[in-house]
């Protein structure tokens, strides 16, 4: 059984995860599939306390959950894209949580 995407980009490997994901052949529909799943996480992840406050300190916070709701609420939008854009906004996406999470 091949792997998630999740899986894919989530275990310990020797190559960076933008080389293991251009490598791996998922579909265009597994690919937007995945990144709805993680603008939904990354949305959930973010108060609404933090998305409310004038404090600039949250402002890059703001922006990372603002571009990933607008890409919830409109996925449509990357229906017609083409995989390898969608594989960049896959990564962005396990960027953005990593940056939410501190890590």
């Amino acid at each position: 059984m091949p792997k998630t995407i999740r899986q894919l980009l989530t275990e310990a490997s020797s190559n960076p995860r933008y080389v293991r994901l251009h490598n791996a052949s998922y579909s265009a529909r597994e690919l937007l599939g995945e990144i709805m799943s993680m603008a939904s996480r990354i949305v959930r992840r973010i108060s609404e306390a933090q998305m409310a406050s004038n404090d600039q300190r949250w402002w890059p916070i703001r922006e990372i959950a603002s571009k990933w709701d607008s890409i919830r609420a409109y996925p449509e939008m990357l229906q017609d894209a083409d995989a390898e854009l969608l594989k960049i906004l896959v990564l962005d996406a396990y960027a953005d949580l990593e940056r939410l999470e501190g890590r």
